[in-house]
Parts: structure tokens; C-alpha cells; sequence
């Protein structure tokens, strides 16, 4: 039998803060996706505080992360409607994206991170 032990120091890896939005906008009923280029194409499984900066009427951002079938969106988390945070639990090799559920308002100034 062999073991291998790990360094609690040298073998873990966080993952850094993992931002959606900067300083974005979302138009009625739109998306922002998680890309390559925002640095969160995908999220290793696990739990995650969802903080959520953004101004707007009557506003409804929801988290999401692509289903099983590869094809439809599931909410993740309830729907933010003021600036806070929550807590979320997202799947091995997680695909997000934020999505407006107003289908009148805009969101703006919207800055998300995943922690």
C-alpha cells in the first residue's frame, strides 16, 4: 500500500476571486456570461459567497449555471434584488452567467464576484 500525504501549505490551490460585471451594464432581460476572458469559463465545485454591487428600477439579478443537458440555464441562489450577498453551491466545472429576470428595467453599475 502506498500514501501520499499533502502539504497543507504548498498543495492547496484557492481559487482567486472570480468576477462577473465590472462596472456593467444589463439590458432588459439580457445575460453576461462567464468567459475565458473574465476568468471564470469554469468553477471548480463547491461553496461560494455571491456578492452583487448594482443600481436600477426594480431590479431582478439572478445567478445561473448551465444544467446537465449543456443546453438550459438553472438559477443558482435566490434572485438579488439590492446589492448584498449570498451564499451558493455550484457543480464541478460550473458554467455561470447573470442573467436580468426584469423584463423592463436595466441593470446598471453592476459589479459581481464569486469568492
Amino acid at each position: 500500500m502506498t500514501f501520499s500525504l499533502v502539504d497543507p501549505v504548498t498543495d492547496y490551490n484557492p481559487q482567486p476571486v472570480r468576477t462577473i460585471g465590472d462596472s456593467a451594464q444589463l439590458v432588459t432581460s439580457g445575460t453576461l456570461a462567464a468567459t475565458t476572458s473574465t476568468g471564470i469559463k469554469t468553477l471548480y465545485g463547491g461553496s461560494y459567497i455571491w456578492a452583487y454591487q448594482f443600481t436600477g428600477t426594480s431590479p431582478q439579478l439572478i445567478l445561473e449555471a448551465l444544467g446537465p443537458d449543456g443546453t438550459t440555464y438553472i438559477q443558482v441562489g435566490t434572485t438579488a434584488t439590492a446589492t448584498g450577498s449570498q451564499g451558493v453551491v455550484l457543480g464541478n466545472n460550473a458554467i455561470v452567467r447573470l442573467r436580468n429576470g426584469s423584463g423592463s428595467n436595466a441593470i446598471n453599475s453592476l459589479s459581481s464576484s464569486l469568492t
